[in-house]
């Protein structure tokens, strides 16, 4: 992908291993930025002893909500990876 496509008159296609990679890289980081700081937050409020039920099921229904957000804006191509910890 080094450009040479475009002297030949043709883009190159990404093998969808490939670009499947870059969208599970994405998606960790779309986590980990998005994610994380609600991590950090509860493991902040469990240690202060200021943790609830109502804080967790809020918290389960917001990982939930951005996990469903960042898949469906992130989509595999084709068949989805075996690894689907992400």
């Amino acid at each position: 992908y080094n450009g040479s496509w475009y002297i030949k008159g043709y883009a190159q296609v990404q093998p969808i291993s490939e670009q499947n990679e870059a969208i599970r890289q994405k998606r960790e980081q779309l986590y980990s930025s998005q994610i994380d700081p609600l991590h950090a937050r509860k493991a902040r409020k469990v240690i202060l002893n200021d943790w609830s039920e109502a804080n967790e099921a809020e918290y389960v229904a917001e990982v939930a909500r951005i996990s469903k957000e960042i898949e469906d804006e992130n989509p595999y191509m084709g068949e989805h990876p075996n690894d689907e910890s992400l």
